[in-house]
């Protein structure tokens, strides 16, 4: 469960919670800030280690650092997941094998990012 939670650059706040791992979960998680709730939803995905993960702007309320942290984590410590990123963050989809561009459900443009740039 560390493992997964530093991969998803959560074992930080984690670990400064009263009681770590058995901290309170208010309802609605509002003792979590939004970028800490999609960490920690990242860390319950990759637990399961399988070998599709799909992220959806799973990492929309992170600053670029993190979010740039988490992605190398995932790509180290899963080599043989194929992950699927959604985003409409140009600096998200920098480090795809390839990317497809979509508008209206229309495939515009597939490519690396510096080809699309």
């Amino acid at each position: 469960l560390w493992q997964a939670l530093e991969i998803a650059q959560a074992k930080d706040f984690v670990s400064e919670k009263e009681g770590l791992l058995d901290a309170l979960v208010e309802a609605g998680g509002r003792n979590f800030s939004g970028g800490q709730k999609q960490r920690l939803s990242i860390a319950r995905a990759v637990l399961r280690q399988a070998p599709f993960l799909i992220l959806d702007d799973a990492t929309s309320a992170l600053d670029t650092i993190t979010e740039s942290k988490l992605l190398k984590a995932i790509r180290e410590n899963f080599p043989n997941t194929s992950l699927i990123l959604i985003s409409q963050r140009t600096s998200t989809l920098q480090m795809a094998d390839q990317i497809l561009l979509l508008e209206k459900g229309e495939l515009l443009a597939v490519g690396k990012h510096d080809d699309l740039m």
